[in-house]
């Protein structure tokens, strides 16, 4: 467009277009939207497994029936493939498909599922459209059940207590199986395989040279408590990282921050809070790529 045409634009024509334009530039935290150079690279993740994991559902211990039925359905869409289809939906070039809950009545025949909204790409959106890996599955076992699909949004410290005070029936949300959690739930068999990785600033070099979990934790261990990382409360990352005796976690002399999730210690991250993050393997893909502005979905979905 050339200048001289920029003054005849009415005035609410040119405040649109000011905002639209505006909007696009926030909307990928780090990238530069709107035009053609290339996206900011602000963090990177160590891409070598610290964990070795299984994701499962957490299922009420006072209905063993509902067990069953959960395991004759994950078997199922092991089986059919619709599992892969749900998965290719955040992995590859499918497209992901909203899930809207119901609301509570105890009139209804009614799935009550308990998660959360911040594990990309298992779990996320806003209260009445989810989307997510486990949110797509969920869907399609209360559609197994016969039964009205509700989902109680609330926080990974709180989900399998709401099972376990039967508030709900099942919990989903990227759920690590570990002996610690049967206290609340039962869990159904493996639905997901995941391990633990290092998210670093884009300029660190420390960890470049590692070729496996030892030399990582080579380096970690070398820490000490005035370096500080970064995890979401009461997963994994942070047993891993304070170390936890029954899953066989040492732990390190690094100080450990908790946060109510990882995409708030990356930020904390960039702030110079911290110094790294321990997330979930394929969360800190999807959290690298929303933060660098790159294209979050995976050539190498399991």
């Amino acid at each position: 467009m050339k200048k001289k045409a920029i003054w005849i634009v009415p005035i609410t024509m040119l405040a649109a277009f000011i905002l639209y334009c505006c909007a696009g530039n926030v909307s990928k935290i780090g990238s530069d939207v709107g035009n053609d150079e290339e996206p900011s690279v602000l963090v990177k993740a160590v891409e070598i497994d610290l964990t070795d994991e299984d994701y499962g559902i957490g299922v009420d211990k006072d209905q063993p029936e509902l067990l069953e039925q959960v395991n004759t359905f994950l078997e199922e869409v092991k089986d059919n493939g619709a599992l892969d289809g749900i998965i290719s939906h955040y992995m590859d070039d499918g497209l992901p498909v909203a899930v809207v809950s119901a609301q509570l009545d105890d009139s209804k025949d009614q799935l009550v599922v308990g998660s959360t909204l911040d594990f990309e790409p298992f779990v996320y959106g806003k209260i009445d459209e989810y989307y997510g890996i486990d949110m797509e599955l969920v869907s399609l076992l209360a559609d197994y059940l016969d039964k009205e699909l509700v989902i109680v949004n609330s926080n990974f410290e709180t989900m399998l207590m709401a099972v376990k005070q039967h508030k709900c029936d099942i919990c989903i949300a990227g759920i690590t199986i570990d002996d610690s959690r049967r206290e609340y739930v039962d869990f159904s068999m493996p639905y997901y395989h995941v391990a633990q990785h290092l998210v670093v600033p884009a300029d660190s070099t420390e960890f470049d040279e590692c070729k496996s979990k030892e030399d990582v934790e080579k380096l970690l261990s070398s820490k000490d408590k005035n370096t500080v990382v970064g995890v979401e409360n009461l997963t994994t990352a942070q047993y891993y990282c304070e170390g936890n005796e029954a899953d066989g976690y040492p732990g390190f002399d690094m100080t450990v921050r908790r946060y109510k999730n990882s995409n708030v210690a990356i930020e904390a991250m960039l702030e110079g809070d911290l110094d790294y993050v321990v997330e979930d393997s394929v969360s800190a893909r999807f959290s690298v790529n929303r933060i660098n502005g790159t294209d979050g979905k995976e050539d190498d979905a399991e």
